[in-house]
């Protein structure tokens, strides 16, 4: 696969002496784009302009938990991408679920099997934005 990085041999004065590491498409390990038509497209359409990949965070209402519900998600960004005159494939969404005190052991082994899970995000519940339904007690998730 294409490097997202590239070293440059050769900069411009007066930083010649050193070498330069060029992002050419970052990507973002932590991304809010929320849900619904409008704000869903035009927060992918910003994403998608600096980013090449991003983790998706999972605290809408309701939150994502399943992987049913993450597919749905990513189906729902990918058309927001297309409405937003991105290219198929030019914005990768890496989903995640969202634990919760009642994820089970099946539900990590479906995650990890469905290949465009991630990751699970761990919000203490009512810490943040849209966390109610986070993790109440950590001994419920060891």
């Amino acid at each position: 696969p294409r490097s997202h990085f590239t070293m440059c041999d050769r900069v411009p004065e007066p930083f010649n002496s050193r070498r330069e590491l060029r992002m050419r498409r970052p990507d973002d390990w932590h991304h809010h784009l929320r849900d619904g038509p409008d704000v869903l497209r035009d927060t992918v359409r910003a994403a998608a302009r600096a980013f090449s990949r991003a983790i998706i965070m999972p605290n809408l209402v309701p939150p994502v938990t399943t992987v049913a519900a993450a597919g749905e998600y990513r189906e729902r960004i990918e058309a927001a991408l297309a409405a937003s005159g991105g290219a198929p494939g030019s914005f990768t969404p890496l989903m995640t679920l969202y634990l919760t005190d009642t994820t089970t052991v099946a539900a990590v082994e479906a995650a990890a099997a469905s290949g465009f899970i991630k990751a699970f995000k761990l919000y203490p519940a009512g810490a943040t934005t849209n966390s109610d339904s986070g993790v109440t007690d950590y001994a419920k998730i060891e």
